[in-house]
């Protein structure tokens, strides 16, 4: 057989037992043919998620068998009539292109201290408006310019050299690398010659501040030309548009270093204050196992006592709330590591918790719980490289799976969320919730307090006696396959807390867990 004839038979479902058996020893001795597969599954798996989310909530049962090709073009054609332009993708020769990755944003979020926003530390930010009810902001622009906004105010970033302050205070670093930087407001443009000012528009008159070097200033619409002001004077334009030099005067404008203690001292509050939070939800009778991965030898402590963890070859690092909690979690970047743990019994339904940077998703699929050998009730939850978080639970391991592939076993459905992740989020601290709830008929998940997906479990994947059994935290160390090749699915990333439930979590109880437990993300 062809590597199209076997790809057409797994994907259509008519490979026989003794192809199957061929072909996966085919798979194992050939890394291209891997290669090619997962790239002909990928495809398949995204058509059929394609055709599954446009047809209201009904799931294609896995066509008869017919070439691959038929199917291919279905799925095309209903791409083509939701508008969405794939046919002419689908249509071109079967040449492999690379794209490189891309991100959006100019600048990126720094430091947040009391503050109301809609953004969080590390966020990249493009041309956008930036606003800031209360608190103080510290925003980084790639150009390196540095801005200090103190709310209440609002900035719209115009590019990684250009801004305009709508209202609000704020104060600039501007480093010789960045000179040009431009800062305006509704009566002036402030063009940095180096190094520091502050522009308050705070009142109908217009305060501009040089702390220290040289800027150059125009004020819009009076026709008066632009003039340069000098570290140690303020310039002033009134309602009328007019402006008039003035000693600098006593500082009123917060500058990077002050802010930075504010944000320090209110970390080591809000620690604090998780740290006290953390001792009631510790004793919540609904939880199943609680790792912190807080310590200094190779073991990760179960809350409960009951389900310690071994640390297999993941680095001690430091977590969420940064140095002051130096070695509160655990990086994953080598293929082999990850935290195993034993969890035996039977539960009634399942809620994961955890807090995870991400810092690539390399893998196919990135992988934060895995029960090994993926038996009945047994969970498996990961993020795919597209960013979408994945939880699945076995239903019946002895049945062939509805979409059938060399590489995938039993029968089950994999619920997924939108993306919820992409590369402008890399290094970003952030609340992933996942909830199993046989129950209520439920899966959802969640990212920062917030529901991003909810789905049905319909009556051929319901399943409520849930198992865990051997398992591993930010890896697959086991997987079924009796061979020493196994699955790369380590996180390139860091896991610094994570829950097991014996529960449904609701919004509420999630939204009110992340508020509880945000650190400096």
């Amino acid at each position: 057989m062809t590597d199209k004839e076997r790809f057409e038979a797994y994907v259509n479902g008519t490979i026989t037992a003794e192809e199957l058996a061929a072909f996966e020893q085919y798979l194992m001795q050939d890394a291209g043919a891997r290669a090619r597969l997962r790239q002909v599954l990928n495809l398949d798996a995204r058509l059929y998620d394609l055709v599954e989310s446009r047809s209201e909530g009904w799931a294609p049962a896995r066509p008869a068998p017919r070439r691959l090709v038929t199917w291919l073009a279905l799925a095309a054609s209903v791409a083509f009539a939701a508008g969405l332009g794939t046919w002419r993708l689908l249509a071109r020769p079967t040449v492999a292109v690379r794209t490189e990755a891309t991100a959006e944003g100019f600048a990126v979020v720094r430091r947040l201290v009391n503050a109301e926003t809609e953004h969080h530390v590390g966020d990249a930010i493009g041309k956008e408006t930036f606003r800031l009810a209360r608190g103080m902001a510290q925003i980084d622009f790639f150009s390196g310019a540095t801005v200090v906004l103190e709310g209440p105010a609002s900035l719209d970033l115009r590019s990684a050299s250009e801004a305009v302050l709508t209202g609000g205070k704020l104060r600039a670093h501007v480093p010789p690398a960045a000179r040009g930087f431009k800062v305006r407001s509704a009566s002036t443009e402030i063009v940095d010659l180096g190094t520091e000012f502050g522009l308050d528009a705070t009142s109908a008159e217009t305060k501009v501040s040089v702390f220290d070097g040289l800027v150059k200033l125009s004020s819009n619409g009076n026709g008066e030309p632009a003039h340069e002001v000098k570290a140690g004077r303020s310039w002033i334009v009134g309602q009328d548009g007019k402006g008039h030099e003035a000693p600098l005067g006593a500082p009123d404008f917060l500058d990077p270093i002050a802010l930075g203690r504010q944000y320090e001292q209110a970390r080591r509050r809000q620690l604090d204050d998780w740290k006290i939070w953390n001792e009631r939800f510790v004793r919540d009778p609904r939880l199943v196992a609680y790792y912190d991965m807080s310590g200094a030898d190779t073991r990760v402590g179960d809350s409960k006592g009951a389900f310690d963890g071994t640390i297999v070859a993941a680095q001690r690092v430091p977590g969420r709330w940064g140095d002051l909690d130096a070695a509160g979690a655990l990086e994953f970047g080598r293929p082999g590591s990850g935290v195993r743990v034993h969890i035996p019994g039977e539960w009634r339904a399942f809620t994961f918790v955890c807090w995870v940077r991400i810092d690539a998703l390399d893998r196919w699929y990135n992988a934060l719980f895995m029960g090994d050998g993926y038996e009945n009730g047994e969970p498996h939850w990961q993020i795919r490289e597209d960013g979408k978080l994945m939880l699945s639970v076995m239903v019946d391991e002895t049945r062939r799976p509805p979409r059938p592939n060399p590489l995938d076993r039993g029968y089950h459905r994999v619920y997924f969320s939108p993306p919820m992740w992409d590369p402008s989020m890399s290094g970003r601290w952030l609340h992933v919730v996942s909830v199993f709830d046989p129950a209520g008929r439920r899966v959802s998940h969640f990212v920062n307090g917030v529901e991003i997906h909810r789905e049905a479990i319909r009556d051929e994947y319901f399943v409520d006696k849930l198992h865990i059994g051997s398992a591993t935290i930010g890896n697959w160390g086991e997987p079924f396959q009796n061979t020493p090749r196994f699955a790369i699915r380590n996180l390139n990333g860091r896991i610094d807390e994570l829950a097991i439930l014996e529960a449904a979590w609701t919004a509420d109880e999630v939204g009110s867990h992340y508020r509880r437990t945000q650190g400096s993300h």
